[in-house]
């Protein structure tokens, strides 16, 4: 299925990807009463890390941008956090959460009074819930809890005294940006979790239901983002769709955002966007990331360095 997709990319895409050009991420922030034409204003990649999946969160009269932190070096993710100030200027992002394997989308939220995280560790096969001990910067796991499939970009969309009611996507095994909306109620008994699956949406396999930030107000109406991928590519625009009661996605588009009606501050080429994935709104504020090629001499270096050490690991298993 990968060797196949590979091949439908297109030349210019496959050329690229084999002289050297990595996929790399970053954040984009400008004024929310912005015209179409006006800017991103770009947080790059550094040497180390890009970030993505910028999700937001208000607390004590300041403003919180938590972002995936993803180490190139390594090809993980971590939970990372920045302060958002009034006139825009996102703080270097600081590492809070890090685990062996991948992590992403990191949702923070409210309940009971305190302030939790449930961020994406597919990678682990788990839904982890983490709890908040000295804001923003030191968590403690609060819950792991063992499901049987990736599932993916959750929010919390209910919640009650002692339950949370989870809305993310379920990857289908054969073709992973194939995605549909899964369920899943996590029950709090004093100090123990447990988590229950409660079903899918009706609407089946398809590329486009995966949430892409939390719910947001435009002119008096509730939204949820969420992202669309292709046949070939992941994460190449966001849709705009209405909330409905309980936890349910209208499946109609009210608006989208794409690379072709988005416009980045001159750091980066028109023609090397590859696509935009999480939207999140906080204060006067419009946070986006980005996917975009980016030339990197060392590209090639380290994928022979990985099928090396996958080889390798094969060998000693």
């Amino acid at each position: 299925m990968r060797l196949k997709r590979f091949f439908k990319l297109g030349p210019v895409v496959l050329f690229k990807k084999v002289v050297g050009y990595e996929e790399v991420y970053t954040i984009g922030i400008r004024p929310m009463e912005s015209t179409a034409d006006t800017p991103y204003r770009c947080v790059p990649y550094k040497k180390d890390y890009w970030y993505a999946d910028p999700l937001t969160f208000e607390y004590g009269g300041k403003h919180y941008l938590f972002t995936e932190a993803y180490d190139r070096r390594k090809s993980v993710g971590s939970i990372a956090v920045s302060v958002i100030d009034d006139r825009g200027h996102i703080s270097k992002p600081r590492i809070i959460i890090k685990e062996k394997y991948h992590m992403s989308y990191p949702y923070v939220f409210m309940w009971n009074g305190d302030i939790y995280m449930i961020p994406e560790t597919s990678a682990n096969m788990t839904i982890n819930l983490y709890k908040c001990v000295e804001f923003p910067l030191r968590w403690k796991p609060e819950a792991q809890m063992r499901i049987d499939e990736v599932f993916v970009d959750a929010d919390v969309f209910v919640m009650g005294d002692n339950e949370l009611c989870l809305l993310g996507s379920a990857v289908n095994k054969a073709d992973p940006l194939k995605v549909r909306y899964s369920r899943y109620r996590i029950t709090k008994n004093e100090s123990e979790y447990s988590c229950h699956h409660e079903g899918y949406a009706a609407s089946g396999w398809n590329y486009f239901d995966r949430n892409a930030g939390k719910p947001v107000v435009i002119d008096g109406v509730k939204y949820i983002p969420t992202q669309e991928s292709s046949e070939t590519d992941y994460g190449i625009k966001i849709n705009f769709r209405k909330y409905t009661k309980g936890y349910n996605v209208a499946p109609c588009v009210s608006d989208s955002i794409t690379v072709d009606n988005t416009c980045f501050s001159a750091c980066i080429k028109r023609a090397d966007m590859i696509g935009v994935h999480t939207y999140s709104r906080i204060g006067k504020f419009e946070i986006i990331d980005l996917r975009y090629y980016k030339f990197s001499p060392d590209t090639n270096i380290r994928r022979i360095g990985h099928i090396f050490s996958r080889f390798v690991s094969g060998r000693q298993n």
